[in-house]
């Protein structure tokens, strides 16, 4: 049955509350597409400090770190005890069947920064994660170790063997790659 409130006309604010809504959900780690046709994922973010046995253990080191968590043995690997709920509740929810984690972690990078991950990319043999960390005010001086992880439907029989990172901290460009972790690191 119709409905008796005449339509409303689309407008240029109308248009972009849409894609503020859009935005808002992507920033949130909802599930996505990527821009290069790649496979679907999901995202979250960790500024909790070392969380992950394998990867970065020192705030205060410049580093990058890119892993692969592709069976359910290898979230062994996590610090539970630093977890938060949210993040815990993220890795559980990984069905292995079809899914694997790509982690990725940077240190000594000021707390205030905001990662995103417009874009993942799968081959046979690799996935690529693009990434970046943005600097957001009020900025914060207090260094930790930020943790992406990525949740990857698998579009192919097996998941991939290795990870490449491209991440982009403000105005500096930096790659890092990875190999499957195994039980507890």
């Amino acid at each position: 049955m119709p409905s008796d409130r005449p339509r409303l006309p689309t407008t240029r604010r109308r248009l972009l509350a849409g894609a503020g809504m859009g935005l808002a959900l992507w920033l949130a780690g909802c599930s996505l597409s990527p821009a290069s046709g790649g496979p679907p994922y999901a995202v979250h973010e960790l500024d909790d400090g070392p969380v992950f046995g394998p990867g970065l253990q020192d705030e205060r080191e410049h580093a990058v770190y890119a892993g692969l968590v592709v069976a359910a043995s290898g979230l062994d690997a996590f610090d539970r005890e630093r977890l938060t709920d949210a993040a815990a509740d993220f890795l559980d929810a990984t069905d292995f069947a079809d899914q694997y984690l790509a982690v990725v972690q940077v240190s000594a990078v000021p707390a205030s920064m905001v990662g995103s991950v417009p874009d993942v990319a799968e081959s046979d043999t690799n996935c690529t994660v693009v990434a970046s960390l943005d600097s957001h005010t009020p900025a914060s001086d207090e260094q930790v170790v930020t943790t992406l992880l990525v949740r990857v439907t698998a579009q192919h029989r097996a998941p991939p063997e290795t990870v490449r990172l491209e991440l982009h901290i403000d105005d500096q460009h930096r790659t890092a790659s990875g190999d499957r972790v195994t039980s507890g690191g």
